[in-house]
């Protein structure tokens, strides 16, 4: 269940307006240079293939998922190919979240992670190289 108010825009529920696109921890022109690596960097595939592995282990493809701090949605995208059909996405960078939904995900949330919308919502939360940029992490989990 949803448990804030947002606003749309282009089919992406922003809750909060006031996340700025830019900061010292992560800059969001880094997800364009992500968008132009992941389909042909060794290291994003095989990173891609060691999650699906995981995740196959733990997690049925009929499972509801959001993967927070998205980036571009790479992850999620090839999380759908093989399967995982009911996947949303967050990420705290608009630009991200525009990558996710040309890769075909429909549900896209910006948030911030210390403020979750959701309650109940998912079935299964998944993070991937997050917790390192925040600093409050224990709070994050």
């Amino acid at each position: 269940m949803i448990i804030r108010d947002f606003i749309e825009q282009d089919n992406i529920k922003i809750f909060d307006e006031d996340i700025k696109e830019n900061h010292a921890d992560y800059n969001a022109v880094g997800l364009d240079n992500l968008y132009a690596q992941e389909e042909k960097h060794f290291w994003f595939i095989a990173r891609k293939e060691f999650i699906l592995r995981s995740i196959k282990q733990h997690i049925k493809k009929s499972t509801k998922i959001i993967e927070i701090g998205a980036g571009t949605g790479n992850v999620s995208r090839f999380l759908q190919k093989n399967g995982y059909k009911r996947i949303a996405v967050g990420e705290m960078h608009l630009n991200g979240l525009k990558y996710a939904q040309g890769y075909g995900i429909s549900e896209c949330y910006q948030f911030n992670l210390l403020d979750t919308p959701f309650e109940d919502e998912f079935d299964a939360v998944c993070m991937f190289d997050v917790l390192e940029h925040i600093e409050e992490d224990d709070f994050a989990l």
